[in-house]
C-alpha cells in the first residue's frame, strides 16, 4: 500500500481502531456513566483506563451491556492497581463473552464501580474493530 493511499482506507483496513473514549467519575459504587458508538458493527478488544485525577489504586470497576451489571459482562469488576498517579494506565481483560460478541449501535456500555474512590474520575479509552457489512 502506497503512504499516500492510506487515508482512503477506512477504520476497517486497520486493526484496534479507537472507539471512543469518555471520562468518569468513581467515587460512588454503581453505575457511573454510560458510553455508545456510532458503527453499525463493532467488536471491543481493548479496554483502556488511564490518566486518574488521583491514586485510585483501591477502586475497582467493570464494563457491561446493561444497567446494575445485567446485560453482557464486556469486563469483570477489576482492581485499578496500576492507577497510582495521572500518567498511569491499565488495561482491562474482556471477558471471554465479550470476546466473541459482535456490537452494534444501538449497543450502550455501562461502567459499573465496584469500589469507589471519593472524588475521583478517570478516562477509559474503548478500541475495537468496524465489522464490515456482509454482502
Amino acid at each position: 500500500m502506497s503512504a499516500s493511499k492510506v487515508g482512503q482506507n477506512l477504520p476497517d483496513s486497520f486493526g484496534f481502531f479507537k472507539l471512543g473514549t469518555k471520562q468518569f467519575s468513581i467515587a460512588a459504587t454503581g453505575d457511573a456513566g454510560t458510553i455508545g458508538f456510532t458503527f453499525g458493527q463493532f467488536t471491543v478488544r481493548k479496554i483502556r483506563v488511564r490518566s486518574p485525577s488521583a491514586s485510585v489504586t483501591g477502586a475497582a470497576l467493570g464494563v457491561w451491556t446493561a444497567a446494575s451489571q445485567g446485560g453482557t459482562n464486556v469486563v469483570a469488576n477489576a482492581t485499578l492497581s496500576n492507577l497510582s498517579s495521572a500518567l498511569t494506565y491499565q488495561e482491562l481483560t474482556i471477558t471471554a463473552a465479550a470476546n466473541a460478541a459482535i456490537f452494534t449501535s444501538s449497543t450502550t456500555f455501562y461502567v459499573n464501580v465496584g469500589t469507589g474512590s471519593a472524588g475521583n474520575t478517570v478516562w477509559i479509552d474503548f478500541y475495537g474493530d468496524p465489522v464490515t457489512d456482509q454482502l
